[in-house]
This record gives structure tokens, sequence and C-alpha cells, in this order.
């Protein structure tokens, strides 16, 4: 699939101090960019009530926020799981 990054995950991500985040969100970044299908990206739920906005939980308490619209997925958010879904979609 082919992955682009908004502003807003490139902010986030250097506000993140916590080694294993990081690493943990690189992996998903890793895991989504060789996946053929949505069906093959763990952890990925749709989120009600929206056609293109999706999130991929890491290590427990951060979430990804993803958009996909024609077979691209945009990384959007990546926030603490209390902030995510007020500032996502």
């Amino acid at each position: 699939m082919i992955v682009a990054y908004k502003g807003t995950f490139h902010r986030d991500a250097l506000n993140i101090h916590d080694r294993l985040v990081k690493a943990a969100a690189l992996e998903v970044i890793q895991r989504v960019k060789v996946a053929t299908s949505l069906s093959q990206i763990h952890h990925l739920v749709k989120l009600r009530n929206y056609k293109v906005y999706y999130r991929i939980e890491i290590t427990g308490n951060y979430r990804i926020g993803i958009v996909v619209r024609n077979k691209k997925i945009w990384f959007v958010r990546l926030l603490h799981r209390s902030k995510i879904y007020k500032e996502f979609p």
C-alpha cells in the first residue's frame, strides 16, 4: 500500500519521548507498507460513523489515526488514547 504522512503525525511523533512507543509506531508503519489489504493490518479498527477513518492500537495506551482513500493510507495522528478521540477525526 502507498503510505503518506500528515504534518500532525510528525509533530505528534516528535512530542513522544517514550522509546517503546516510537519503536512500536515504526513497526506499525513497516507492517502497513508491506500489507496488501486492510485485513492484514493488526489492531486496525474502523471508527464508527466514518467511512475512511481508522485507528491502530499500539503499546496499549497509544493510538495511530489513519485515513484510507484510494489504496493510499495517510498517517494523521499519533496520540495517547485519552486524547486521540478528541483530536481525530
